[in-house]
Parts: C-alpha cells; structure tokens; sequence
C-alpha cells in the first residue's frame, strides 16, 4: 500500500510541476508584443548604406578633430531607418551578423 501511495505522490506533484510549467509559459508568451504585425518594410539600397558609412567616418573625424584640439564638442549622428536597414542587409549578405534576418523601425522614442 505504501508503494502505490508513494507512486501517486509522486504522480501528483509531477503533474502539478508540469501544469505550472505550462501556466508560466502561456504568461511568459503572452508578454511578448506581436512585433512583426507592427513593422513597416523600409526599401534598401546601396547608397544609404553608403551614406551611413559617410556619416561614420565624418563622425570619427569630427571626435579625432576635436580630442586633438583638447575640445568638448556637443555632436549629433542622425540615422534614418533606410540607413540603418541599408547597412544591417549589407552586413548580413556578407555574414558579419548571427542573424537569419532584421528590420528597424523608430516610433516614438522606441526601434
């Protein structure tokens, strides 16, 4: 009798286990925005991911300027989702990035 309490028991807490696994995991997937209805497709070009490169490098040149001359400067580096899409496609062609795909989007304060 006792071993088919003890089976039982044990049955009981495994299933127990098992049904909060489960709860926690529909709350944990339910968190989870459904990001790929939101996101709008942004054309791609090899002249924006160019003109990212320009922007980086005139970046550069503008902290190296400024670090020689011992300065503080306030800078900008404004990207547009055309840019930065431009660039990560360009990088995963040429399999710099672990990903399968990406997309940028900027909506109010968020990408």
């Amino acid at each position: 009798m006792r071993v088919i309490r003890g089976c039982v028991t044990i049955i009981g807490i495994v299933s127990v286990l098992a049904i909060v696994t489960v709860l926690m995991a529909y709350y944990l997937y339910s968190l989870s925005p459904r990001i790929r209805a939101q996101m709008v497709p942004v054309a791609v070009t090899a002249e924006a991911a160019q003109s990212l490169d320009q922007k980086i490098e005139t970046l550069e040149t503008e902290i190296d300027e400024a670090v020689a001359a011992g300065q503080e400067r306030e800078m900008s580096f404004v990207v547009t989702e055309k840019e930065l899409n431009s660039k990560l496609i360009e990088l995963l062609a040429e399999g710099e990035l672990q990903l399968n795909e990406v997309l940028v989007n900027f909506r109010e304060g968020y990408f």
